[in-house]
C-alpha cells in the first residue's frame, strides 16, 4: 500500500470525490471546490494500491498548532486491511510540530470504535445539530509536543514520586466508602501530597467514553480533569504498546485492551509506578519490572512503601560509580554496542551511527572516545571529546543507553564533561550530537545548557578569582555581556555554572 500527498488536480482526487460521494450519509456534505483548495494545500493524503486504485483517503486542515481531521474514508471492499491506520500513520510523520490531531464523530457511528485504536481519547461530547437526537464525541490525539502548560507542571512536580493510576483506583477515589474502595481512597490523605502525584493516562478518558449514561460521562470527565494527563510522543506509545500486548492472551477482551494501553501510556511516558488493584496486571509486576523498569503496585503497598520508592527514584552517585567502567575506545564498535546506544527514535540508522562514529576513531589526535559499561561488556554511555578548537571542547556524541540509572549517568557525564574543559582551560562546551534523546536535553537544560542553533552551548570559566574580575571575566564573553557595563555584564550570572561543582551558582572569592 501506498500513501502519499494528493498533489493538485489529478485522476486521484477526481477518484477521492466519487469515494466521498458513495460515502456521504455518514460523511456529511462537503462543497467540490473544496477538494480542489484542500488538495492545493497539501491537505489530502490517498492510499493506493499496486494497481494504483485509490484505497483510501484522509483530509484534514490546519488550525493554529493543531491539525483536524475532515474525512477519514476508506473503499468498502478494502476495509481490514489496515488502510486507515496506514494512512493516519503517515499524517502522523507529517505533524511533528502541532500540538495535535483532533476529530469529531457521532457516537453511533461505526468508526467510533476506530478512533481509540488509533490512539485518540475521547475529550468530550456535545448534541448534534441535526433533528435527530445525536451525540458527537470530540476525540484528540496528543502528538507528544510540550506546551507552557506541561513544562510548569513538569517544573511543580519533579520532587514528588509521579505515579499511575488505573481505572479501577480512578473510580474508587470517587465512589462511596466502600470496603473495596477504602485502599484507594487512602491515596487522598493530606499527608500524601507533598510526597506522591497521582497521574492518569488518556486511556481513561476513553473507559468513561464506553458508559452508556451521559451524566456518568459528563461527571467523571471533569473528575478526570482535576488529574495531570501523562504524555509521550506517539511512536514511544506505540512500541510499548507493541510489547505488552504480548503479555495478554490474543485476542484481547475490551478490558484487557485498555489495560494494555494503560500500561503503554505508563511506559512511555517515563513513569515508574503504576498503581492498581487488578490481580492480572499485579501478576505481572516482576516481568514488567525486568523489561521496563516500572513498578505495578497495590495503593496500600505504594503508602507503607513510600520511603523505599522515594530513594529509588533519586540519583545515586554512589551507586552508579562502583559498578561502572570507564575505558578509552579504539575500535568500531560492536553490533550490540550500536543497538544499545543509536537513537532509532530520531531516525538514526546503525549505519549512521558507525559512520560518525569511526570518523572520529579515524582522528586519534582530535578526538577521544571514552565507553562507560556495566561490568566488561554492557554498554552503558558513549562520549567523545573534539578538540579542534582551543577555546571550545566539542561533544559530538553523548550518548546514554536506557534503563534506571540512565539520568544518574547523564548527570555524572555532565560534570566529567565541565571538569575537562575546566582543566584545560576552555571557555565553551558544545554538544554537537544531532541525536541525543529527551531525557538526555532535559538534563543538559537543567545543567545550564542553552539552544544555540542545533547545538546545546555551556559557557565556563575554570577560574578562582574576585567578584570583580569575574564580571568582567564575564563581559569578554561573546553572547554573555553587552558592551562592558557592570548591570548588562551580570545579566549572564544565572547562566554560569562552576566548573568543579556544576551547580548553578557563581563560585567567586569575595572582594
Amino acid at each position: 500500500m501506498h500513501v502519499e500527498i494528493l498533489k493538485g488536480i489529478s485522476h486521484q482526487l477526481h477518484e477521492v470525490k466519487k469515494l466521498w460521494r458513495a460515502n456521504a450519509t455518514t460523511l456529511g456534505f462537503f462543497p467540490e471546490g473544496a477538494f480542489e483548495e484542500y488538495a492545493s494545500k497539501g491537505c489530502i493524503l490517498v492510499a493506493s494500491d499496486q494497481t494504483g486504485l485509490l484505497a483510501g483517503y484522509l483530509l484534514f486542515r490546519r488550525s493554529g498548532d493543531r491539525l483536524a481531521i475532515v474525512h477519514l474514508c476508506v473503499r468498502d471492499e478494502m476495509r481490514g486491511r489496515r488502510i486507515a491506520r496506514a494512512i493516519f500513520d503517515a499524517l502522523v510523520t507529517t505533524s511533528k510540530s502541532f500540538r495535535g490531531i483532533n476529530v469529531s464523530c457521532r457516537r453511533d457511528f461505526s468508526a467510533s470504535a476506530l478512533w481509540p485504536q488509533l490512539g485518540f481519547v475521547a475529550v468530550r461530547e456535545k448534541r448534534g445539530r441535526g433533528a435527530k437526537n445525536t451525540v458527537l464525541t470530540n476525540w484528540w490525539f496528543d502528538c507528544g509536543n510540550p506546551d507552557l502548560f506541561s513544562l510548569s507542571e513538569k517544573t511543580e512536580t519533579e520532587q514528588k514520586i509521579a505515579v499511575v493510576i488505573d481505572a479501577n483506583v480512578f473510580y474508587d477515589l470517587n465512589s462511596p466508602v466502600e470496603p473495596h474502595t477504602e485502599e484507594s481512597k487512602a491515596l487522598q490523605a493530606d499527608w500524601l501530597q507533598s510526597s506522591v502525584e497521582l497521574h492518569i493516562t488518556p486511556e481513561i478518558l476513553n473507559e468513561i467514553n464506553r458508559h452508556n449514561t451521559p451524566s456518568h460521562r459528563l461527571n467523571n470527565r471533569r473528575r478526570a480533569a482535576q488529574f495531570a494527563s501523562v504524555r509521550t510522543r506517539p511512536d514511544k506509545f506505540a512500541a510499548a504498546e507493541s510489547t505488552v500486548k504480548q503479555y495478554f492472551r490474543s485476542p484481547l477482551s475490551k478490558s484487557d485492551a485498555s489495560d494494555v494501553r494503560q500500561l503503554a501510556w505508563t511506559i512511555a511516558s517515563g513513569c515508574r509506578f503504576f498503581v492498581t488493584r487488578d490481580e492480572k496486571v499485579l501478576n505481572l509486576s516482576p516481568r514488567l519490572y525486568r523489561e521496563f523498569e516500572i513498578s505495578a503496585i497495590r495503593p496500600s503497598d505504594l503508602i507503607v512503601q513510600l520511603d523505599e520508592l522515594q530513594e529509588r527514584s533519586k540519583y545515586n552517585p554512589a551507586r552508579v560509580a562502583g559498578v561502572l567502567t570507564l575505558r578509552r575506545l579504539q575500535q568500531a564498535p560492536t553490533d550490540g554496542f550500536v543497538r544499545a546506544l543509536q537513537a532509532p527514535e530520531r531516525k538514526e540508522t546503525k549505519a549512521r551511527f558507525r559512520e560518525r562514529f569511526c570518523k572520529y576513531l579515524a582522528a586519534p589526535k582530535t578526538c577521544h572516545c571514552w565507553g562507560l559499561f556495566w561490568g566488561k561488556e554492557k554498554p552503558a554511555a558513549l562520549v567523545v571529546y573534539e578538540r579542534s578548537s582551543k577555546a571550545e571542547l566539542l561533544v559530538p556524541f553523548m550518548r546514554i543507553a536506557r534503563g534506571a540509572d540512565a539520568v544518574a549517568i547523564v548527570r555524572n557525564l555532565l560534570l566529567r564533561v565541565v571538569k575537562e574543559a575546566a582543566a584545560e582551560k576552555r571557555s565553551k562546551i558544545v554538544i554537537t550530537d544531532p541525536y541525543c534523546l529527551d531525557f538526555v536535553e532535559e538534563e543538559l537544560r537543567k545543567d545550564g545548557f542553552s539552544r544555540e542553533d542545533r547545538h546545546w552551548v555551556k559557557h565556563t570559566m575554570p577560574i578562582a578569582v574576585t567578584a570583580k574580575t569575574f564580571v568582567e571575566q564575564i563581559s569578554s564573553i561573546g553572547g554573555l555581556g553587552g558592551s562592558g557595563g557592570k548591570p548588562e555584564a551580570t545579566r549572564g550570572l544565572s547562566d554560569i555554572r562552576c566548573a568543579n561543582c556544576s551547580q548553578a551558582r557563581a563560585c567567586v572569592l569575595a572582594s
